[in-house]
């Protein structure tokens, strides 16, 4: 997207992910929106747990989440969003 001339930039929860890529250190990084509260489920094993932990069982938390994401995503043309959960082992 840059190459064709777009602004770009990278939301993410550790700023240094993907700066080994080629011409992705270029690219300006933020912290990404996320809730600041422990975890329901350490290691979630389960898309349930996974929507505990995102605050859909609070629903003021979770439209506060909702509108941090709204706010850092203003004005963007496209969003190509990659996600997936926290690497944990458990036993």
């Amino acid at each position: 997207m840059k190459a064709r001339g777009h602004d770009a930039r990278f939301l993410l929860r550790d700023l240094s992910a993907g700066s080994d890529l080629d011409g992705a250190g270029e690219i300006p990084r933020e912290r990404r929106a996320h809730l600041v509260r422990a975890a329901h489920c350490e290691g979630p094993l389960s898309f349930g747990e996974i929507l505990l932990n995102s605050a859909y069982h609070d629903p003021p938390q979770h439209k506060a989440l909702i509108d941090a994401w709204r706010e850092r995503l203003k004005g963007s043309h496209a969003v190509s969003p990659t996600s997936r959960p926290p690497r944990t082992s458990r036993r």
